[in-house]
């Protein structure tokens, strides 16, 4: 019971990362679409390179334990 719970958190968690990882790609590329003004859009490209960057991350070790 409880290796079947723990199958499922894992999945969950992978479903998490992956879905935050493309959000973020997706996010990313359309403000670098919509006439990027580097004074107005940097805040906002920065953070967002910034979680798709972490979340590759932490996608790259979630699927590289099994």
């Amino acid at each position: 019971m409880l290796q079947e719970i723990n199958g499922w958190l894992e999945v969950a968690a992978k479903v998490a990362v992956v879905s935050v990882l493309i959000f973020s790609s997706i996010s990313l590329i359309a403000v670098f679409q919509a006439d990027y003004i580097p004074e107005v859009m940097q805040p906002r490209a920065l953070s967002l390179s910034i979680v798709a960057g972490l979340s590759a991350v932490a996608a790259a070790i979630l699927f590289k334990i099994r």
